[in-house]
């Protein structure tokens, strides 16, 4: 086998003009991955070709319907509180005693790590009279006692004391602990279901895609930090990292170099039910590849080329940059807004003052092409969705990512298990 090396036409070169500039240098990865190979070599072929993964069709929707429906809003939301989501990364709790908190779709949570580093969700709300146990971004705690009447829990969730206990009266402590939601971790994920009592399995639901995600070892990166950015419908934020075709236009200044000769890069789909795996590379990485074994190409990843994964239904999770950015859209009140969380991680934790400045202007610079580009575009074709009037929308063949997820969301919000699923169209060069 070739020993993998970097290459000058790297996914990793600096992005012109946003001050990132690679500090640490990303993989090979060690493991060998049959799917990767097959699909670098479909991304070979697409750039041999002068093509890319492609759709039977055009797909035909509204702009209305699709942003700005009410009724579609709240059956979206209906459908993120009894499925798997995402709610942090496992580096940012890493010890013992961890906690955070943050309100997802109108609840309040409060997430921990006990003492045995064990995770759980709870609503961060006293079960005497529902007050809040803290109102901390996250810290360190062993217990929590509610400022409104002063009873204590501890990070497991149980009830430890009743202050008063002998004027309030008798309290089976056992049946009184903080409410939790099913709550588990994996490939350096933390997930939740927002509603009590539903039966969380990760495996069943990513259909294979976290086994994936768990090959780049993120639950080892060092945390960097969190940023939370309010924005237009959650679905504009998913769409970004969907498809290559706006990257030579909308960042013909900041990520175009990834583009080549002014094409859209080339990409190439695999999914996982609603899920989907997409890899990308510049034309000058492919053809530094020409002699590199096929069954060998996935030491190239990272390299000559990288993934992005997108997690059904709002999460993003790129790969091969030195500071990873994963990110969740969550709804908002209207269907006219929602927030990202981005959670930025490093391979490592910085060893000097001038890489930890360097670090903090990747991550920087990486929100603000998002929102300086994506974001005010969307926002713009928002202004349309808000309105009365019906307005056509389409997604090109071209687009095969943004059919397929928006196929998945609609067979999911139609609640109908018999009709077939959709499936992602097999690359063609035509």
């Amino acid at each position: 086998m070739e020993e993998a090396t970097f290459t000058v036409a790297s996914q990793q070169e600096d992005f012109e003009g946003t001050g990132y500039v690679a500090v640490e240098k990303i993989g090979p990865l060690d493991t060998p991955n049959e799917g990767i190979n097959r699909l670098a070599q479909e991304l070979i072929e697409h750039h041999d070709k002068r093509t890319t993964h492609m759709a039977p069709e055009i797909m035909n929707l509204d702009v209305v319907d699709v942003y700005g429906n009410e009724e579609r809003h709240r059956a979206e939301v209906a459908l993120f509180k009894r499925i798997p989501l995402v709610i942090g990364v496992s580096a940012e709790m890493r010890e013992p005693g961890s906690f955070k908190t943050l309100n997802m779709l109108g609840l309040p949570l409060l997430i921990t790590r006990d003492k045995a580093g064990v995770l759980h969700t709870f609503l961060n709300a006293c079960t005497h009279r529902g007050a809040p146990l803290t109102n901390q971004p996250c810290g360190k705690a062993a217990r929590f006692t509610c400022p409104y009447h002063a009873w204590t829990f501890g990070n497991d969730g149980g009830l430890i004391a009743v202050n008063s206990s002998d004027q309030f009266g008798d309290v089976d402590k056992s049946s009184k602990g903080l409410v939790e939601l099913p709550c588990t971790e994996k490939a350096g994920l933390i997930f939740a279901i927002l509603t009590p009592g539903l039966e969380l399995d990760v495996d069943a639901f990513y259909e294979g895609m976290l086994d994936e995600i768990a090959r780049y070892g993120y639950e080892d990166w060092h945390y960097l930090g969190t940023m939370d950015v309010k924005a237009a419908n959650w679905k504009f934020g998913v769409e970004g990292f969907l498809e290559t075709y706006h990257v030579p236009v909308l960042h013909k200044t900041t990520l175009n170099q990834i583009a080549s000769g002014g094409r859209p890069p080339a990409q190439a789909f695999q999914s996982f039910g609603p899920h989907m795996r997409f890899v990308t590379a510049t034309g000058q990485a492919l053809e530094d590849m020409r002699s590199v074994d096929p069954k060998d190409y996935w030491t190239r990843e990272l390299n000559n080329f990288r993934a992005i994964y997108n997690l059904f239904p709002n999460v993003a999770v790129p790969t091969g940059f030195d500071v990873i950015q994963i990110m969740t859209m969550i709804p908002g009140a209207t269907p006219g807004e929602h927030t990202t969380i981005f959670h930025h991680i490093t391979p490592k934790a910085p060893e000097t003052e001038d890489e930890a400045a360097q670090l903090e202007l990747n991550r920087q610079a990486l929100v603000r092409i998002i929102v300086d580009e994506d974001y005010y575009i969307n926002a713009l074709v928002q202004q349309v969705a808000n309105g009365d009037a019906s307005f056509p929308l389409m997604f090109g063949r071209n687009e095969v990512g943004l059919q397929h997820f928006h196929k998945s969301l609609n067979w999911f919000l139609d609640g109908d298990a018999n009709a077939p699923r959709p499936e992602i169209s097999t690359s063609t060069h035509k």
